[in-house]
């Protein structure tokens, strides 16, 4: 049976890709340091806390069991966009330099895979340096490192956002290079994973919209007056510098630009009135629509005492995770 070790876990998408597939894992341990999504991870796998290594700069890699697959899917923030492009030098501090504590893991434990999954901003000229770090340093230890830029547009799901995927496979294990293939997958659009009804409070308020328009008039440098559907048009638009990237509006028959991990900053949806996604319709956006309401159930009972929390968590979790059917389509590949 494969056995897997899984790092910066979050609710653990790589898991549940094996999961889905029905691919058969033993967890050797799990790494995760946010107690929600580590508590999340407990109940979508299964899985008791004991088995969460906590903080990754303290695990000790000489103490860890063997196991075949390593998964990481270390903090972007340093790299990504929305960020402050701190980048990830080894030994920097940085959130996205911790990627480097997972190297010296496989240097001292040499799996028979390794997947790494980060921004695909981490390949741009300014932080290219650290990617390629990466590469060499893993072919020096004797594996073979195959990547590519993937969109969950392209693989089922209806957001737009890419991410890289490495695929490191140890040199004795196969001669062949590792090929990213490129499957059919049905279009989805939002609709495909909107809520029926939705609490009032995902509506957005007036206020907010005269604020969007007069931010639009300003920026379009016109007097005029603005409709719903001029703000409709060049929410579709391709150019993030239009507006704040985050604060773009969709149609439902649209895809979802990339979720991020606050609730201030989920895409508005248009249909008549506008409204932010659900914690609930971001989790199927991401592969994990069918754990949301165990989870949230679950950690109102351990954190809130049964009472009703607020949707932040939710979303961060959301926000932070892989979406599963990208890497349903390569994983099976690989193991298989």
């Amino acid at each position: 049976m494969l056995k897997v070790l899984s790092l910066f876990s979050g609710i653990g998408a790589f898991e549940k890709a094996l999961e889905n597939l029905e691919i058969q894992y033993s967890l050797v341990n799990y790494c995760e340091i946010d107690k929600f999504a580590s508590y999340a991870y407990n109940i979508i796998h299964n899985v008791a806390e004991s088995y969460n290594l906590g903080d990754i700069t303290k695990v000790n890699a000489e103490k860890l069991n063997d196991f075949d697959l390593l998964t990481h899917g270390s903090p972007c923030q340093s790299f990504s966009l929305a960020g402050k492009g701190e980048g990830g030098d080894e030994g920097s501090g940085t959130k996205s330099s911790l990627m480097w504590h997972s190297v010296n893991i496989i240097k001292h434990k040499m799996p028979k895979y390794v997947i790494w999954e980060n921004v695909a901003a981490v390949t741009s000229k300014k932080h290219r340096h650290n990617f390629d770090k990466y590469l060499k340093t893993l072919s020096e230890l004797g594996y073979d490192n195959s990547w590519k830029i993937l969109n969950s547009k392209d693989y089922g799901s209806a957001q737009n956002r890419e991410r890289v995927f490495v695929v490191s496979i140890r040199k004795d294990i196969y001669k062949i290079p590792f090929e990213f293939s490129q499957r059919n997958h049905k279009e989805s659009v939002m609709r495909d994973i909107l809520e029926k009804d939705v609490d009032e409070k995902y509506y957005i308020s007036n206020s907010y919209i005269h604020d969007l328009v007069r931010e639009l008039e300003k920026k379009l440098n016109k007097e005029n007056k603005i409709t719903k559907n001029m703000i409709l048009k060049l929410g579709n638009i391709n150019n993030p510098k239009a507006l704040k990237m985050n604060n773009r509006v969709f149609s439902k028959d649209s895809v979802s630009p990339t979720l991020m991990t606050s609730s201030s900053e989920v895409t508005k949806i248009v249909d008549c009135r506008i409204r932010k996604l659900t914690p609930l319709e971001c989790w199927r956006l991401m592969g994990f629509g069918e754990d949301y309401t165990k989870v949230k159930k679950s950690l109102e009972e351990k954190f809130h005492k049964g009472k009703d929390m607020s949707d932040s968590q939710m979303y961060k979790m959301a926000g932070n995770s892989i979406v599963v059917s990208v890497v349903e389509s390569f994983i099976s590949d690989l193991l298989i």
